[in-house]
């Protein structure tokens, strides 16, 4: 039977319509299936945010943004999970364990005005997007009042039988097993100054600090049991091998034993004769580790400092002053950002005047761990490997 040109083109084109829709999703590059569930209500003034990871993929990174002239104020995560708030108004949250398929998060966002759209994006840990949406908060509704029913009269009061309310969950207080602290330099000498850096103690609870059994100072933990503080050595102490100590109020302690080496004889500069320097920079860091910078540099100056990616974008810039002796230390530490790139980072320091350049490569704290299931396979047999 003959058959027109006509009739055969629109049997290709169909034919090749169907192969097309028969090509599943899953097998299309960095596509996944189905994606995440995302449901909000506004409780109290806070929006809360409960994901549940419907796609086949685990959720490494969740970046979230409110819509334009709305700010966050504060944010709360559920045990496990890291939160930062990047300069640009972008929330970041990283778990310790990846979200897997089937699992549910929730977090509490505090923004400056009541019911906004919430933006977000959930990725994987090759920072591969699952998917992307914005949610709305639903208010809670309020109980519809309902009209009480016509008096009666009340029977004989019962006694109700005592029941013993469970006793209330204790603060911890004081030094704990976890409690650990640093010092800043690790070799500090004899009458510097010195920052302590601590955490895992009691929350919102007062310490003293000892090197040796002089009392140096104290300090207050907040909320989450960490301090960080400054001290000053004793100018009439021994230098070599002492011990540093926190103290409770029940005399508990925990200490760290240190080398501090002799006192510095006091240098008169004049500008230009203090070389621009840079430390605490690490050859490699962690998503999430802290840097404290210091250095020198021209005495009564100012420094800037900026870090940057292999593609030149600025990820944080920082200032800090010079002082009369030619040293500086940034104010606060600078943490590395939970969706930094695994790549090398350059750090570049300048004084107006010269300008130093570090490098440092930020890697990932996932350890791969692959080995074959035996140690020796006889021919045709299939190799099996097994990883972590």
């Amino acid at each position: 039977m003959h058959r027109s040109p006509c009739r055969r083109t629109i049997l290709s084109i169909t034919v090749l319509v169907a192969m097309l829709v028969a090509v599943p999703l899953a097998h299309m590059p960095g596509a996944y299936a189905e994606g995440i569930d995302a449901r909000s209500i506004m409780l109290e003034g806070t929006t809360v945010i409960e994901f549940t990871n419907e796609s086949d993929a685990d959720v490494d990174l969740f970046r979230i943004w409110p819509s334009s002239g709305i700010t966050f104020k504060s944010f709360k995560a559920d045990s496990g999970w890291t939160g930062e708030l990047t300069p640009q108004g972008v929330l970041l949250f990283m778990p310790s364990t990846p979200l897997k398929p089937s699992e549910s998060i929730k977090f509490g966002l505090k923004t400056d005005k009541e019911s906004p759209g919430i933006n977000w994006r959930a990725l994987d840990a090759e920072g591969n997007q699952i998917d992307i949406d914005k949610t709305f908060a639903e208010e809670v509704p309020k109980e519809v009042p309902v009209e009480p029913p016509d008096p009666v009269e009340p029977p004989d009061p019962v006694e109700p039988p005592p029941t013993e309310m469970p006793p209330p969950e204790d603060t911890p207080t004081g030094i704990l097993s976890e409690s650990v602290f640093r010092i800043i330099p690790e070799k500090p000498n004899v009458g510097s100054t010195i920052r302590i850096v601590g955490e895992g103690f009691g929350t919102d609870d007062e310490f003293d600090f000892h090197v040796d059994t002089i009392n140096i100072g104290s300090f207050t933990t907040d909320e989450d049991g960490r301090f960080v503080t400054t001290m000053k050595i004793p100018s009439d102490i021994e230098p070599g091998r002492v011990v540093f100590a926190a103290t409770d109020k029940d005399g508990k302690e925990v200490e760290i034993s240190i080398r501090i080496e002799e006192a510095k004889e006091p240098i008169i500069v004049t500008p230009g004769n203090i070389e621009l320097t840079i430390d605490g920079i690490p050859q490699v860091a962690h998503r999430g580790t802290s840097l404290d910078l210091s250095g020198t540099g021209t005495p009564e100056g100012a420094i800037t400092l900026e870090i940057r990616t292999q593609d030149g974008v600025v990820t944080n810039s920082r200032a800090a002053e010079i002082n009369s002796r030619g040293n500086w230390e940034l104010d606060e530490p600078i943490i590395v950002p939970l969706d930094a790139q695994f790549e090398e980072h350059s750090i570049t320091v300048t004084d107006g005047r010269d300008s130093i350049r570090r490098s440092m490569v930020v890697e990932s704290n996932q350890v791969i761990m692959v080995s074959a299931s035996m140690v020796k396979f006889d021919h045709g047999e299939a190799i099996v490997f097994e990883g972590t």
